[in-house]
Parts: C-alpha cells; structure tokens; sequence
C-alpha cells in the first residue's frame, strides 16, 4: 500500500508538472523549474535557457540584491501574483532600484507574468526597476507584461525603449513622484538617431500596432493629494492607454523641451478608461498628436475644478536648452513676419508684468494670437513668455511653470513684441523633416518649417455622475480650436483590435491578482 501510494504522488505530481507545462507556456520550449525564487536560482535558469523557453518560478518569497539580466526571448513566470513575490532591493550594480534589464529578440517575444514586486524598501530614487530594450521599430521584437502586481519602486517601474508589445491584465500601486511606465522611441526608424528625430519624420499610424499598449490595467496612486501619472513619454513616444482603471491618475506626455535635445511624445490614443479620484486633469498634452475618446471621469474632484484635456507647449512661455524659445525669432519655429510689432524701454514693472507709460495700446491688443513679450535687455540672448493680457500701458506675461525664477521687468529694460504662428512639436503638430545633429547642436533642416497639422482629436468623453462632457483646455494660444485639436470623432479613424493579438494568441496565465504587499 505504501508502494502504491508513493507511486500515486509521483504520478500526481508529474501530470501536475505535464499540465503546468502545457497550460501556462507555449506549446514550443523547454520549462526551466528554479529551485526557489531566489535570484540565483532564476538567473542560472535563465542563463540554461534558450528563446522559446519558459522560466516556472515556484511559489514563494524572495529579496533580489542583484540585477536579474534577460537577454533572450523567454517567459519568465511566476506560479500567481499572491504566491510567487520577489522584492526589489537592488542597492548597488548597474543603477540603484534596477530589478531587470531585458533587452528583445529581433523577431521575437519576451515575455513576464505571474507574479508581484512589492513596494521597494529603498525609499524614494531615481531610476527604473524594470528596463525593457529593442533595437528599434523595425527589429520585429516584441514584449509582453501581464497579471502580475507592481507595487512603488523607483521612479519608474518600466523604462521601455524603443518597444512594441502590450501590458494587460496587471495591477499597480504607486505614490508620488513614481510613474509606472516611462516610453520612448528614440531610435525610430534605425540608423544612429537617438534622439527621437525618426519618429517626428514619419506618419502618425493611428490604429496600427506600432505602439506599446497598456490594456485592462488598475493603476492607482495611494496620495489623492499628489496624484501620479500612468505614463510618461520622449523621445518620440507612440503609445496606446485603453480600457484601464484609473484611481488619483493620468496619462501625461513631455514635449520638445525640458527633455534636453530628446523631442517630445509623438502620439498618443488613450479611449474606453475610467478615471476615478483625484487628478489635477485627467491628460496632459505637451507635443504631438492624439485620439482621445470613449473615456468616462467618475466622481473627480480636480484641484482646478475643471474637467479637462491640457494641451501646452512650454517653449513660448520659457527657453529650453538646446531648442530656445518660441519668441518670434527662433528658426525652430514658424514665426510671423514683420515683427517686431512693438518695442521700447520700460518705465516700470515687476514680476510677470511691464509699463511703458509712453505707449496708449488698445487693451488686449496683445493678448493671445502667439504674441510673445521679449526681455531683450539682459545679458545673453532673450528672454520672455506670451502675453495674456494688457491694458493701454502694460504687459501680462504667463508664468514658466517654475522652470527658472519668473521674469520681472523694471524701468529702464528693453523689450519687443514678436509673434509665434506655430511652435516646434507643439500639440496638433506632426511628421516634418529629418533632423540631424548631436547632442548640444540639432541642425536645421532645410526648408523648415515643414511639420504636417495633425490635429488631436476628443470626443465621446463623459462625465457620467457629473452629465458633462471633458473639454479640452489650451494654455497656450499657439494651439488653436479647429486647427489643432477638435471635439468630433476623428475621420477615417478605426481602433487597432482588442485585446491585443499578444494577449489573444498566448496561453493563459496564472490570474491570482491578490495585492498582498
């Protein structure tokens, strides 16, 4: 009877290790079974393994101190995001807070699922915990994220360079200052650019699958008080929020500026999301193009009260290295001709404001239309920001949002008035030129400026406990209403197909999305 028994649990065992086999990986491949979740022991798994091949992390806790390194097209899986827990602290090595540094297969797919990283206990650092790279958008490589639970880790819990893939079905937990997924695409197109340039010289490829996407996530920001952002973006980034839930949260995208020499997020589309909790607007839009539709704000309460869609474009309102400022002048930009269309000496002021008592200007002559106030008595260069209002004798500038102590005026300072039409990159802005050039010194294409209209598109967006529609909110007057962005569907517009085929044509993964941190 012994012998009987012990051979029924052999049994047992071996059709439970046949079943995990076949019903959480792919047909082809080897299943490596770690000992533990150590990171020695899923390292040296990895390490055996081959592309096609799945990692079966058993059930348990661990805390890696090392760099986990994937250099191969493999799924590496935990036994449920309840059960298998590997904590992030990563102090030393590569970059502190750096859990996982995977970089794609051209052609091929890798893959994480089934299992929870924990809020770290490394406190508040730079860096990302996960950082996930492809050669670029022509190498076929592609990843997926899915069913498993990310709790706060560094500043970012993904860095994605340069990839296509989905993340789906997961769960992250984040507080201030920490942002789950920051994407770029800087070496769009190949060759040595890398700096995003690629993806602003091509086509938008709305509804295709050159996009990351982030499908059937909860993303939520344990601080109402200082909401966080799902996704961040440079270099050129092209992504895809839909049908996720949302707490404290919102979808944000940098632009052509305080990204250095990095251009800024080239399009976004971001529908079918319930946004819930607090959030000082629901999307930020600071370069490119979008479709934004289908989304619906449960009872926020925005600290501006306002339900909005924010479009800005930094660069009239201050000068970023190495691009400059939109003010009238800059050969990065479209500018009116004939400017200066005012100028002269100030015979007072302060912060943000101008007199020229000597002048008798109709008021709000200067408000708005692109129109930018220009410091030209200081020590190098210009310095400004547009104007938004003014009275018969002085001149209200707009804030720099606390990149650099504001701009103030007294008597005795020099000024112009030039004009902006359109500003490099800025929202509803598209594919232009190539350009070239290093680091400190972008080159000018010629026959600049060239940069297609790619108006973004807003509608079918709800309030639905409050019967309001989302409007769209432009804070600088280089974007314009019905040129640069417009509340109706957009035309010819279809929706790539959902869910993603990486999700649709995979096998199932453990679906324990208990939070147990």
């Amino acid at each position: 009877m012994l012998v009987q028994a012990t051979y029924r649990t052999a049994l047992k065992w071996l059709i439970a290790i046949v079943l995990v086999s076949t019903s959480w990986s792919d047909a082809s491949g080897t299943t490596w079974y770690p000992a533990d979740p150590s990171f020695a022991s899923v390292q040296a798994a990895i390490n055996s393994a081959s592309d096609g091949d799945t990692i079966s992390i058993p059930a348990g806790s661990a805390t890696w101190t090392t760099t986990l390194t994937i250099n191969k097209a493999i799924t590496l899986q935990g036994s449920g995001s309840a059960l298998t827990l590997i904590t992030n602290n990563v102090s030393g090595g590569l970059r502190p807070g750096t859990l996982m540094v995977i970089t794609l297969v051209p052609g091929k797919v890798t893959r994480l699922t089934g299992f929870q990283v924990p809020k770290t206990p490394l406190g508040s650092i730079s860096g990302a915990a996960i950082s996930v790279g492809g050669a670029s958008d022509r190498d076929g490589s592609a990843f997926r994220v899915d069913h498993c639970v990310f709790g706060q880790q560094a500043a970012y819990c993904f860095w994605l360079s340069d990839v296509f893939g989905v993340a789906d079905h997961n769960t992250f937990t984040a507080g201030p200052s920490h942002i789950p997924f920051e994407i770029q695409n800087n070496r769009w197109g190949g060759g040595t650019n890398n700096y995003g340039d690629g993806s602003w010289a091509d086509d938008s490829y709305y509804g295709t699958n050159k996009f990351f996407f982030m499908e059937d996530n909860t993303f939520t920001c344990s601080n109402s008080t200082y909401p966080e952002a799902l996704v961040d973006s440079l270099g050129g980034a092209r992504y895809v929020v839909r049908n996720n839930i949302f707490m404290n949260a919102s979808v944000i995208n940098h632009g052509t500026e305080s990204g250095n020499r990095q251009r800024g997020g080239r399009v976004m589309e971001v529908y079918n999301n319930v946004f819930q909790g607090n959030c000082a607007f629901w999307i930020n839009i600071r370069s490119g193009t979008a479709v934004i539709w289908g989304n619906d704000l449960k009872g926020v309460t925005n600290f501006g009260g306002l339900s909005t869609t924010v479009l800005e474009a930094k660069r009239v309102t201050w000068s970023f290295t190495p691009w400059g400022q939109a003010n009238g002048k800059n050969a990065w930009d479209s500018n009116v001709a004939g400017g200066p269309f005012a100028s002269g000496t100030a015979t007072g002021g302060g912060s943000l404001t101008l007199t020229d008592s000597r002048k008798n200007w109709t008021v709000n002559q200067w408000a708005g239309n692109g129109y930018v106030l220009l410091k030209t008595s200081v020590a190098s260069g210009y310095c400004g920001s547009q104007i938004v209002s003014n009275t018969a004798t002085t001149l209200t500038i707009q804030g720099n949002d606390g990149y650099s102590a504001q701009i103030s005026f007294t008597a005795g300072d020099t000024y112009e008035i030039r004009r902006v039409n359109e500003a490099l990159d800025q929202p509803g802005k598209g594919k232009g030129s190539l350009v070239t050039g290093t680091y400190t010194t972008p080159l000018v294409p010629s026959g600049w400026f060239d940069e297609v209209t790619d108006p973004i598109y807003q509608w079918g967006n709800t309030s639905s406990d409050k019967t309001a529609n989302f409007r769209i909110n432009a804070n600088e007057s280089t974007i314009r209403a019905n040129e640069h962005y417009f509340s109706v569907a957009k035309p010819g517009y279809t929706p790539y197909t959902h869910p993603h085929p990486l999700v649709s044509g995979q096998v199932p993964a453990p679906t324990n999305l208990t939070v147990v941190q």
